[in-house]
């Protein structure tokens, strides 16, 4: 994976012994060009979206349960796989939508066949595990309104307002999908409350990665 998506879960799981190889390094400039990148050349994003999340049926081994979704991501992730796809010619193929949640999964397969992107993965974190793509887009989907996030919650507050999001094993994985670029679509508020989001957050607010729904793609 490029250098700059390397760096944090390099530093946060692997004691900074996860390293890019020389010869990804040294590989041909990509057709996505660093303008793209909020950070120019680093092809690493956090887009700040403050959706609404809903709980949806959906079916499983076990029968009907009910999963989360977000509206709001949804679109985001269509609008940024679209500019992918269309105005920098990057093949479906290329792309991975991935998220914790099979009913984000749901909405978002039908938002992209909408837009005739249907050729687009889109996976759950635990699925992809031992894939990479070039393109990686996560949609962390959990969201709450700033007034409702208590400013020191509780470990069962954060397992009911997170869910899959406190598992560090999934959120390693889903930062290590990604070959040539990496795009977090989420509520940084939420995400905060729990330290490795909040390292992650801060790391990416450093380095220039951060930006709000309203600012890209």
């Amino acid at each position: 994976m490029h250098e700059k998506i390397c760096e944090f879960p390099s530093h946060k799981f692997y004691g900074d012994k996860l390293e890019t190889a020389e010869s990804v390094k040294r590989r041909r400039p990509d057709m996505v060009p660093a303008s793209f990148w909020p950070s120019r050349g680093s092809p690493v994003v956090f887009c700040h979206v403050e959706g609404v999340e809903e709980a949806l049926p959906v079916a499983s081994a076990e029968g009907g349960v009910m999963s989360q979704s977000n509206q709001q991501e949804v679109q985001k992730v269509v609008q940024i796989v679209s500019d992918l796809v269309v105005r920098y010619q990057v093949k479906t193929t290329r792309i991975t939508v991935l998220s914790p949640y099979r009913a984000q999964m749901h909405q978002i397969t039908e938002s992209l066949k909408e837009r005739k992107l249907d050729s687009v993965s889109v996976r759950t974190i635990v699925d992809s595990q031992g894939s990479e793509w070039d393109y990686i887009v996560l949609s962390t989907v959990r969201s709450l309104p700033q007034a409702e996030i208590p400013a020191q919650p509780s470990r069962r507050w954060m397992t009911d307002q997170l869910g899959f999001l406190t598992d560090d094993h999934q959120i390693n994985v889903g930062l290590t999908r990604a070959r040539r670029g990496l795009i977090i679509v989420g509520n940084k508020n939420l995400l905060q409350t729990h330290s490795t989001w909040s390292h992650l957050v801060n790391f990416y607010e450093e380095k220039g990665y951060l930006v709000d729904a309203t600012q890209f793609p």
